[in-house]
């Protein structure tokens, strides 16, 4: 009984030990996947800003000078 009580306690750390492994896994693909859709809005507003601008900052590359 006493080897048995041994084996699960030991089988029960490996869980927990690959549990806290996964976790980690897990946190580390949330976190990027956040700095990804941070990202990814950044440039729609950007993007989005650039349509609703009159006015855009390489309009001066397409003017003719006047004569």
């Amino acid at each position: 009984m006493s080897e048995d009580l041994e084996s699960l306690v030991f089988e029960r750390r490996e869980l927990q030990e690959a549990l806290s492994e996964a976790q980690t896994i897990i946190d580390q693909q949330q976190d990027q996947l956040t700095e990804f859709r941070r990202r990814a809005e950044s440039r729609t507003d950007a993007e989005a800003f650039k349509v609703s601008c009159p006015i855009h900052p390489e309009s001066h590359l397409y003017l003719q000078p006047s004569t």
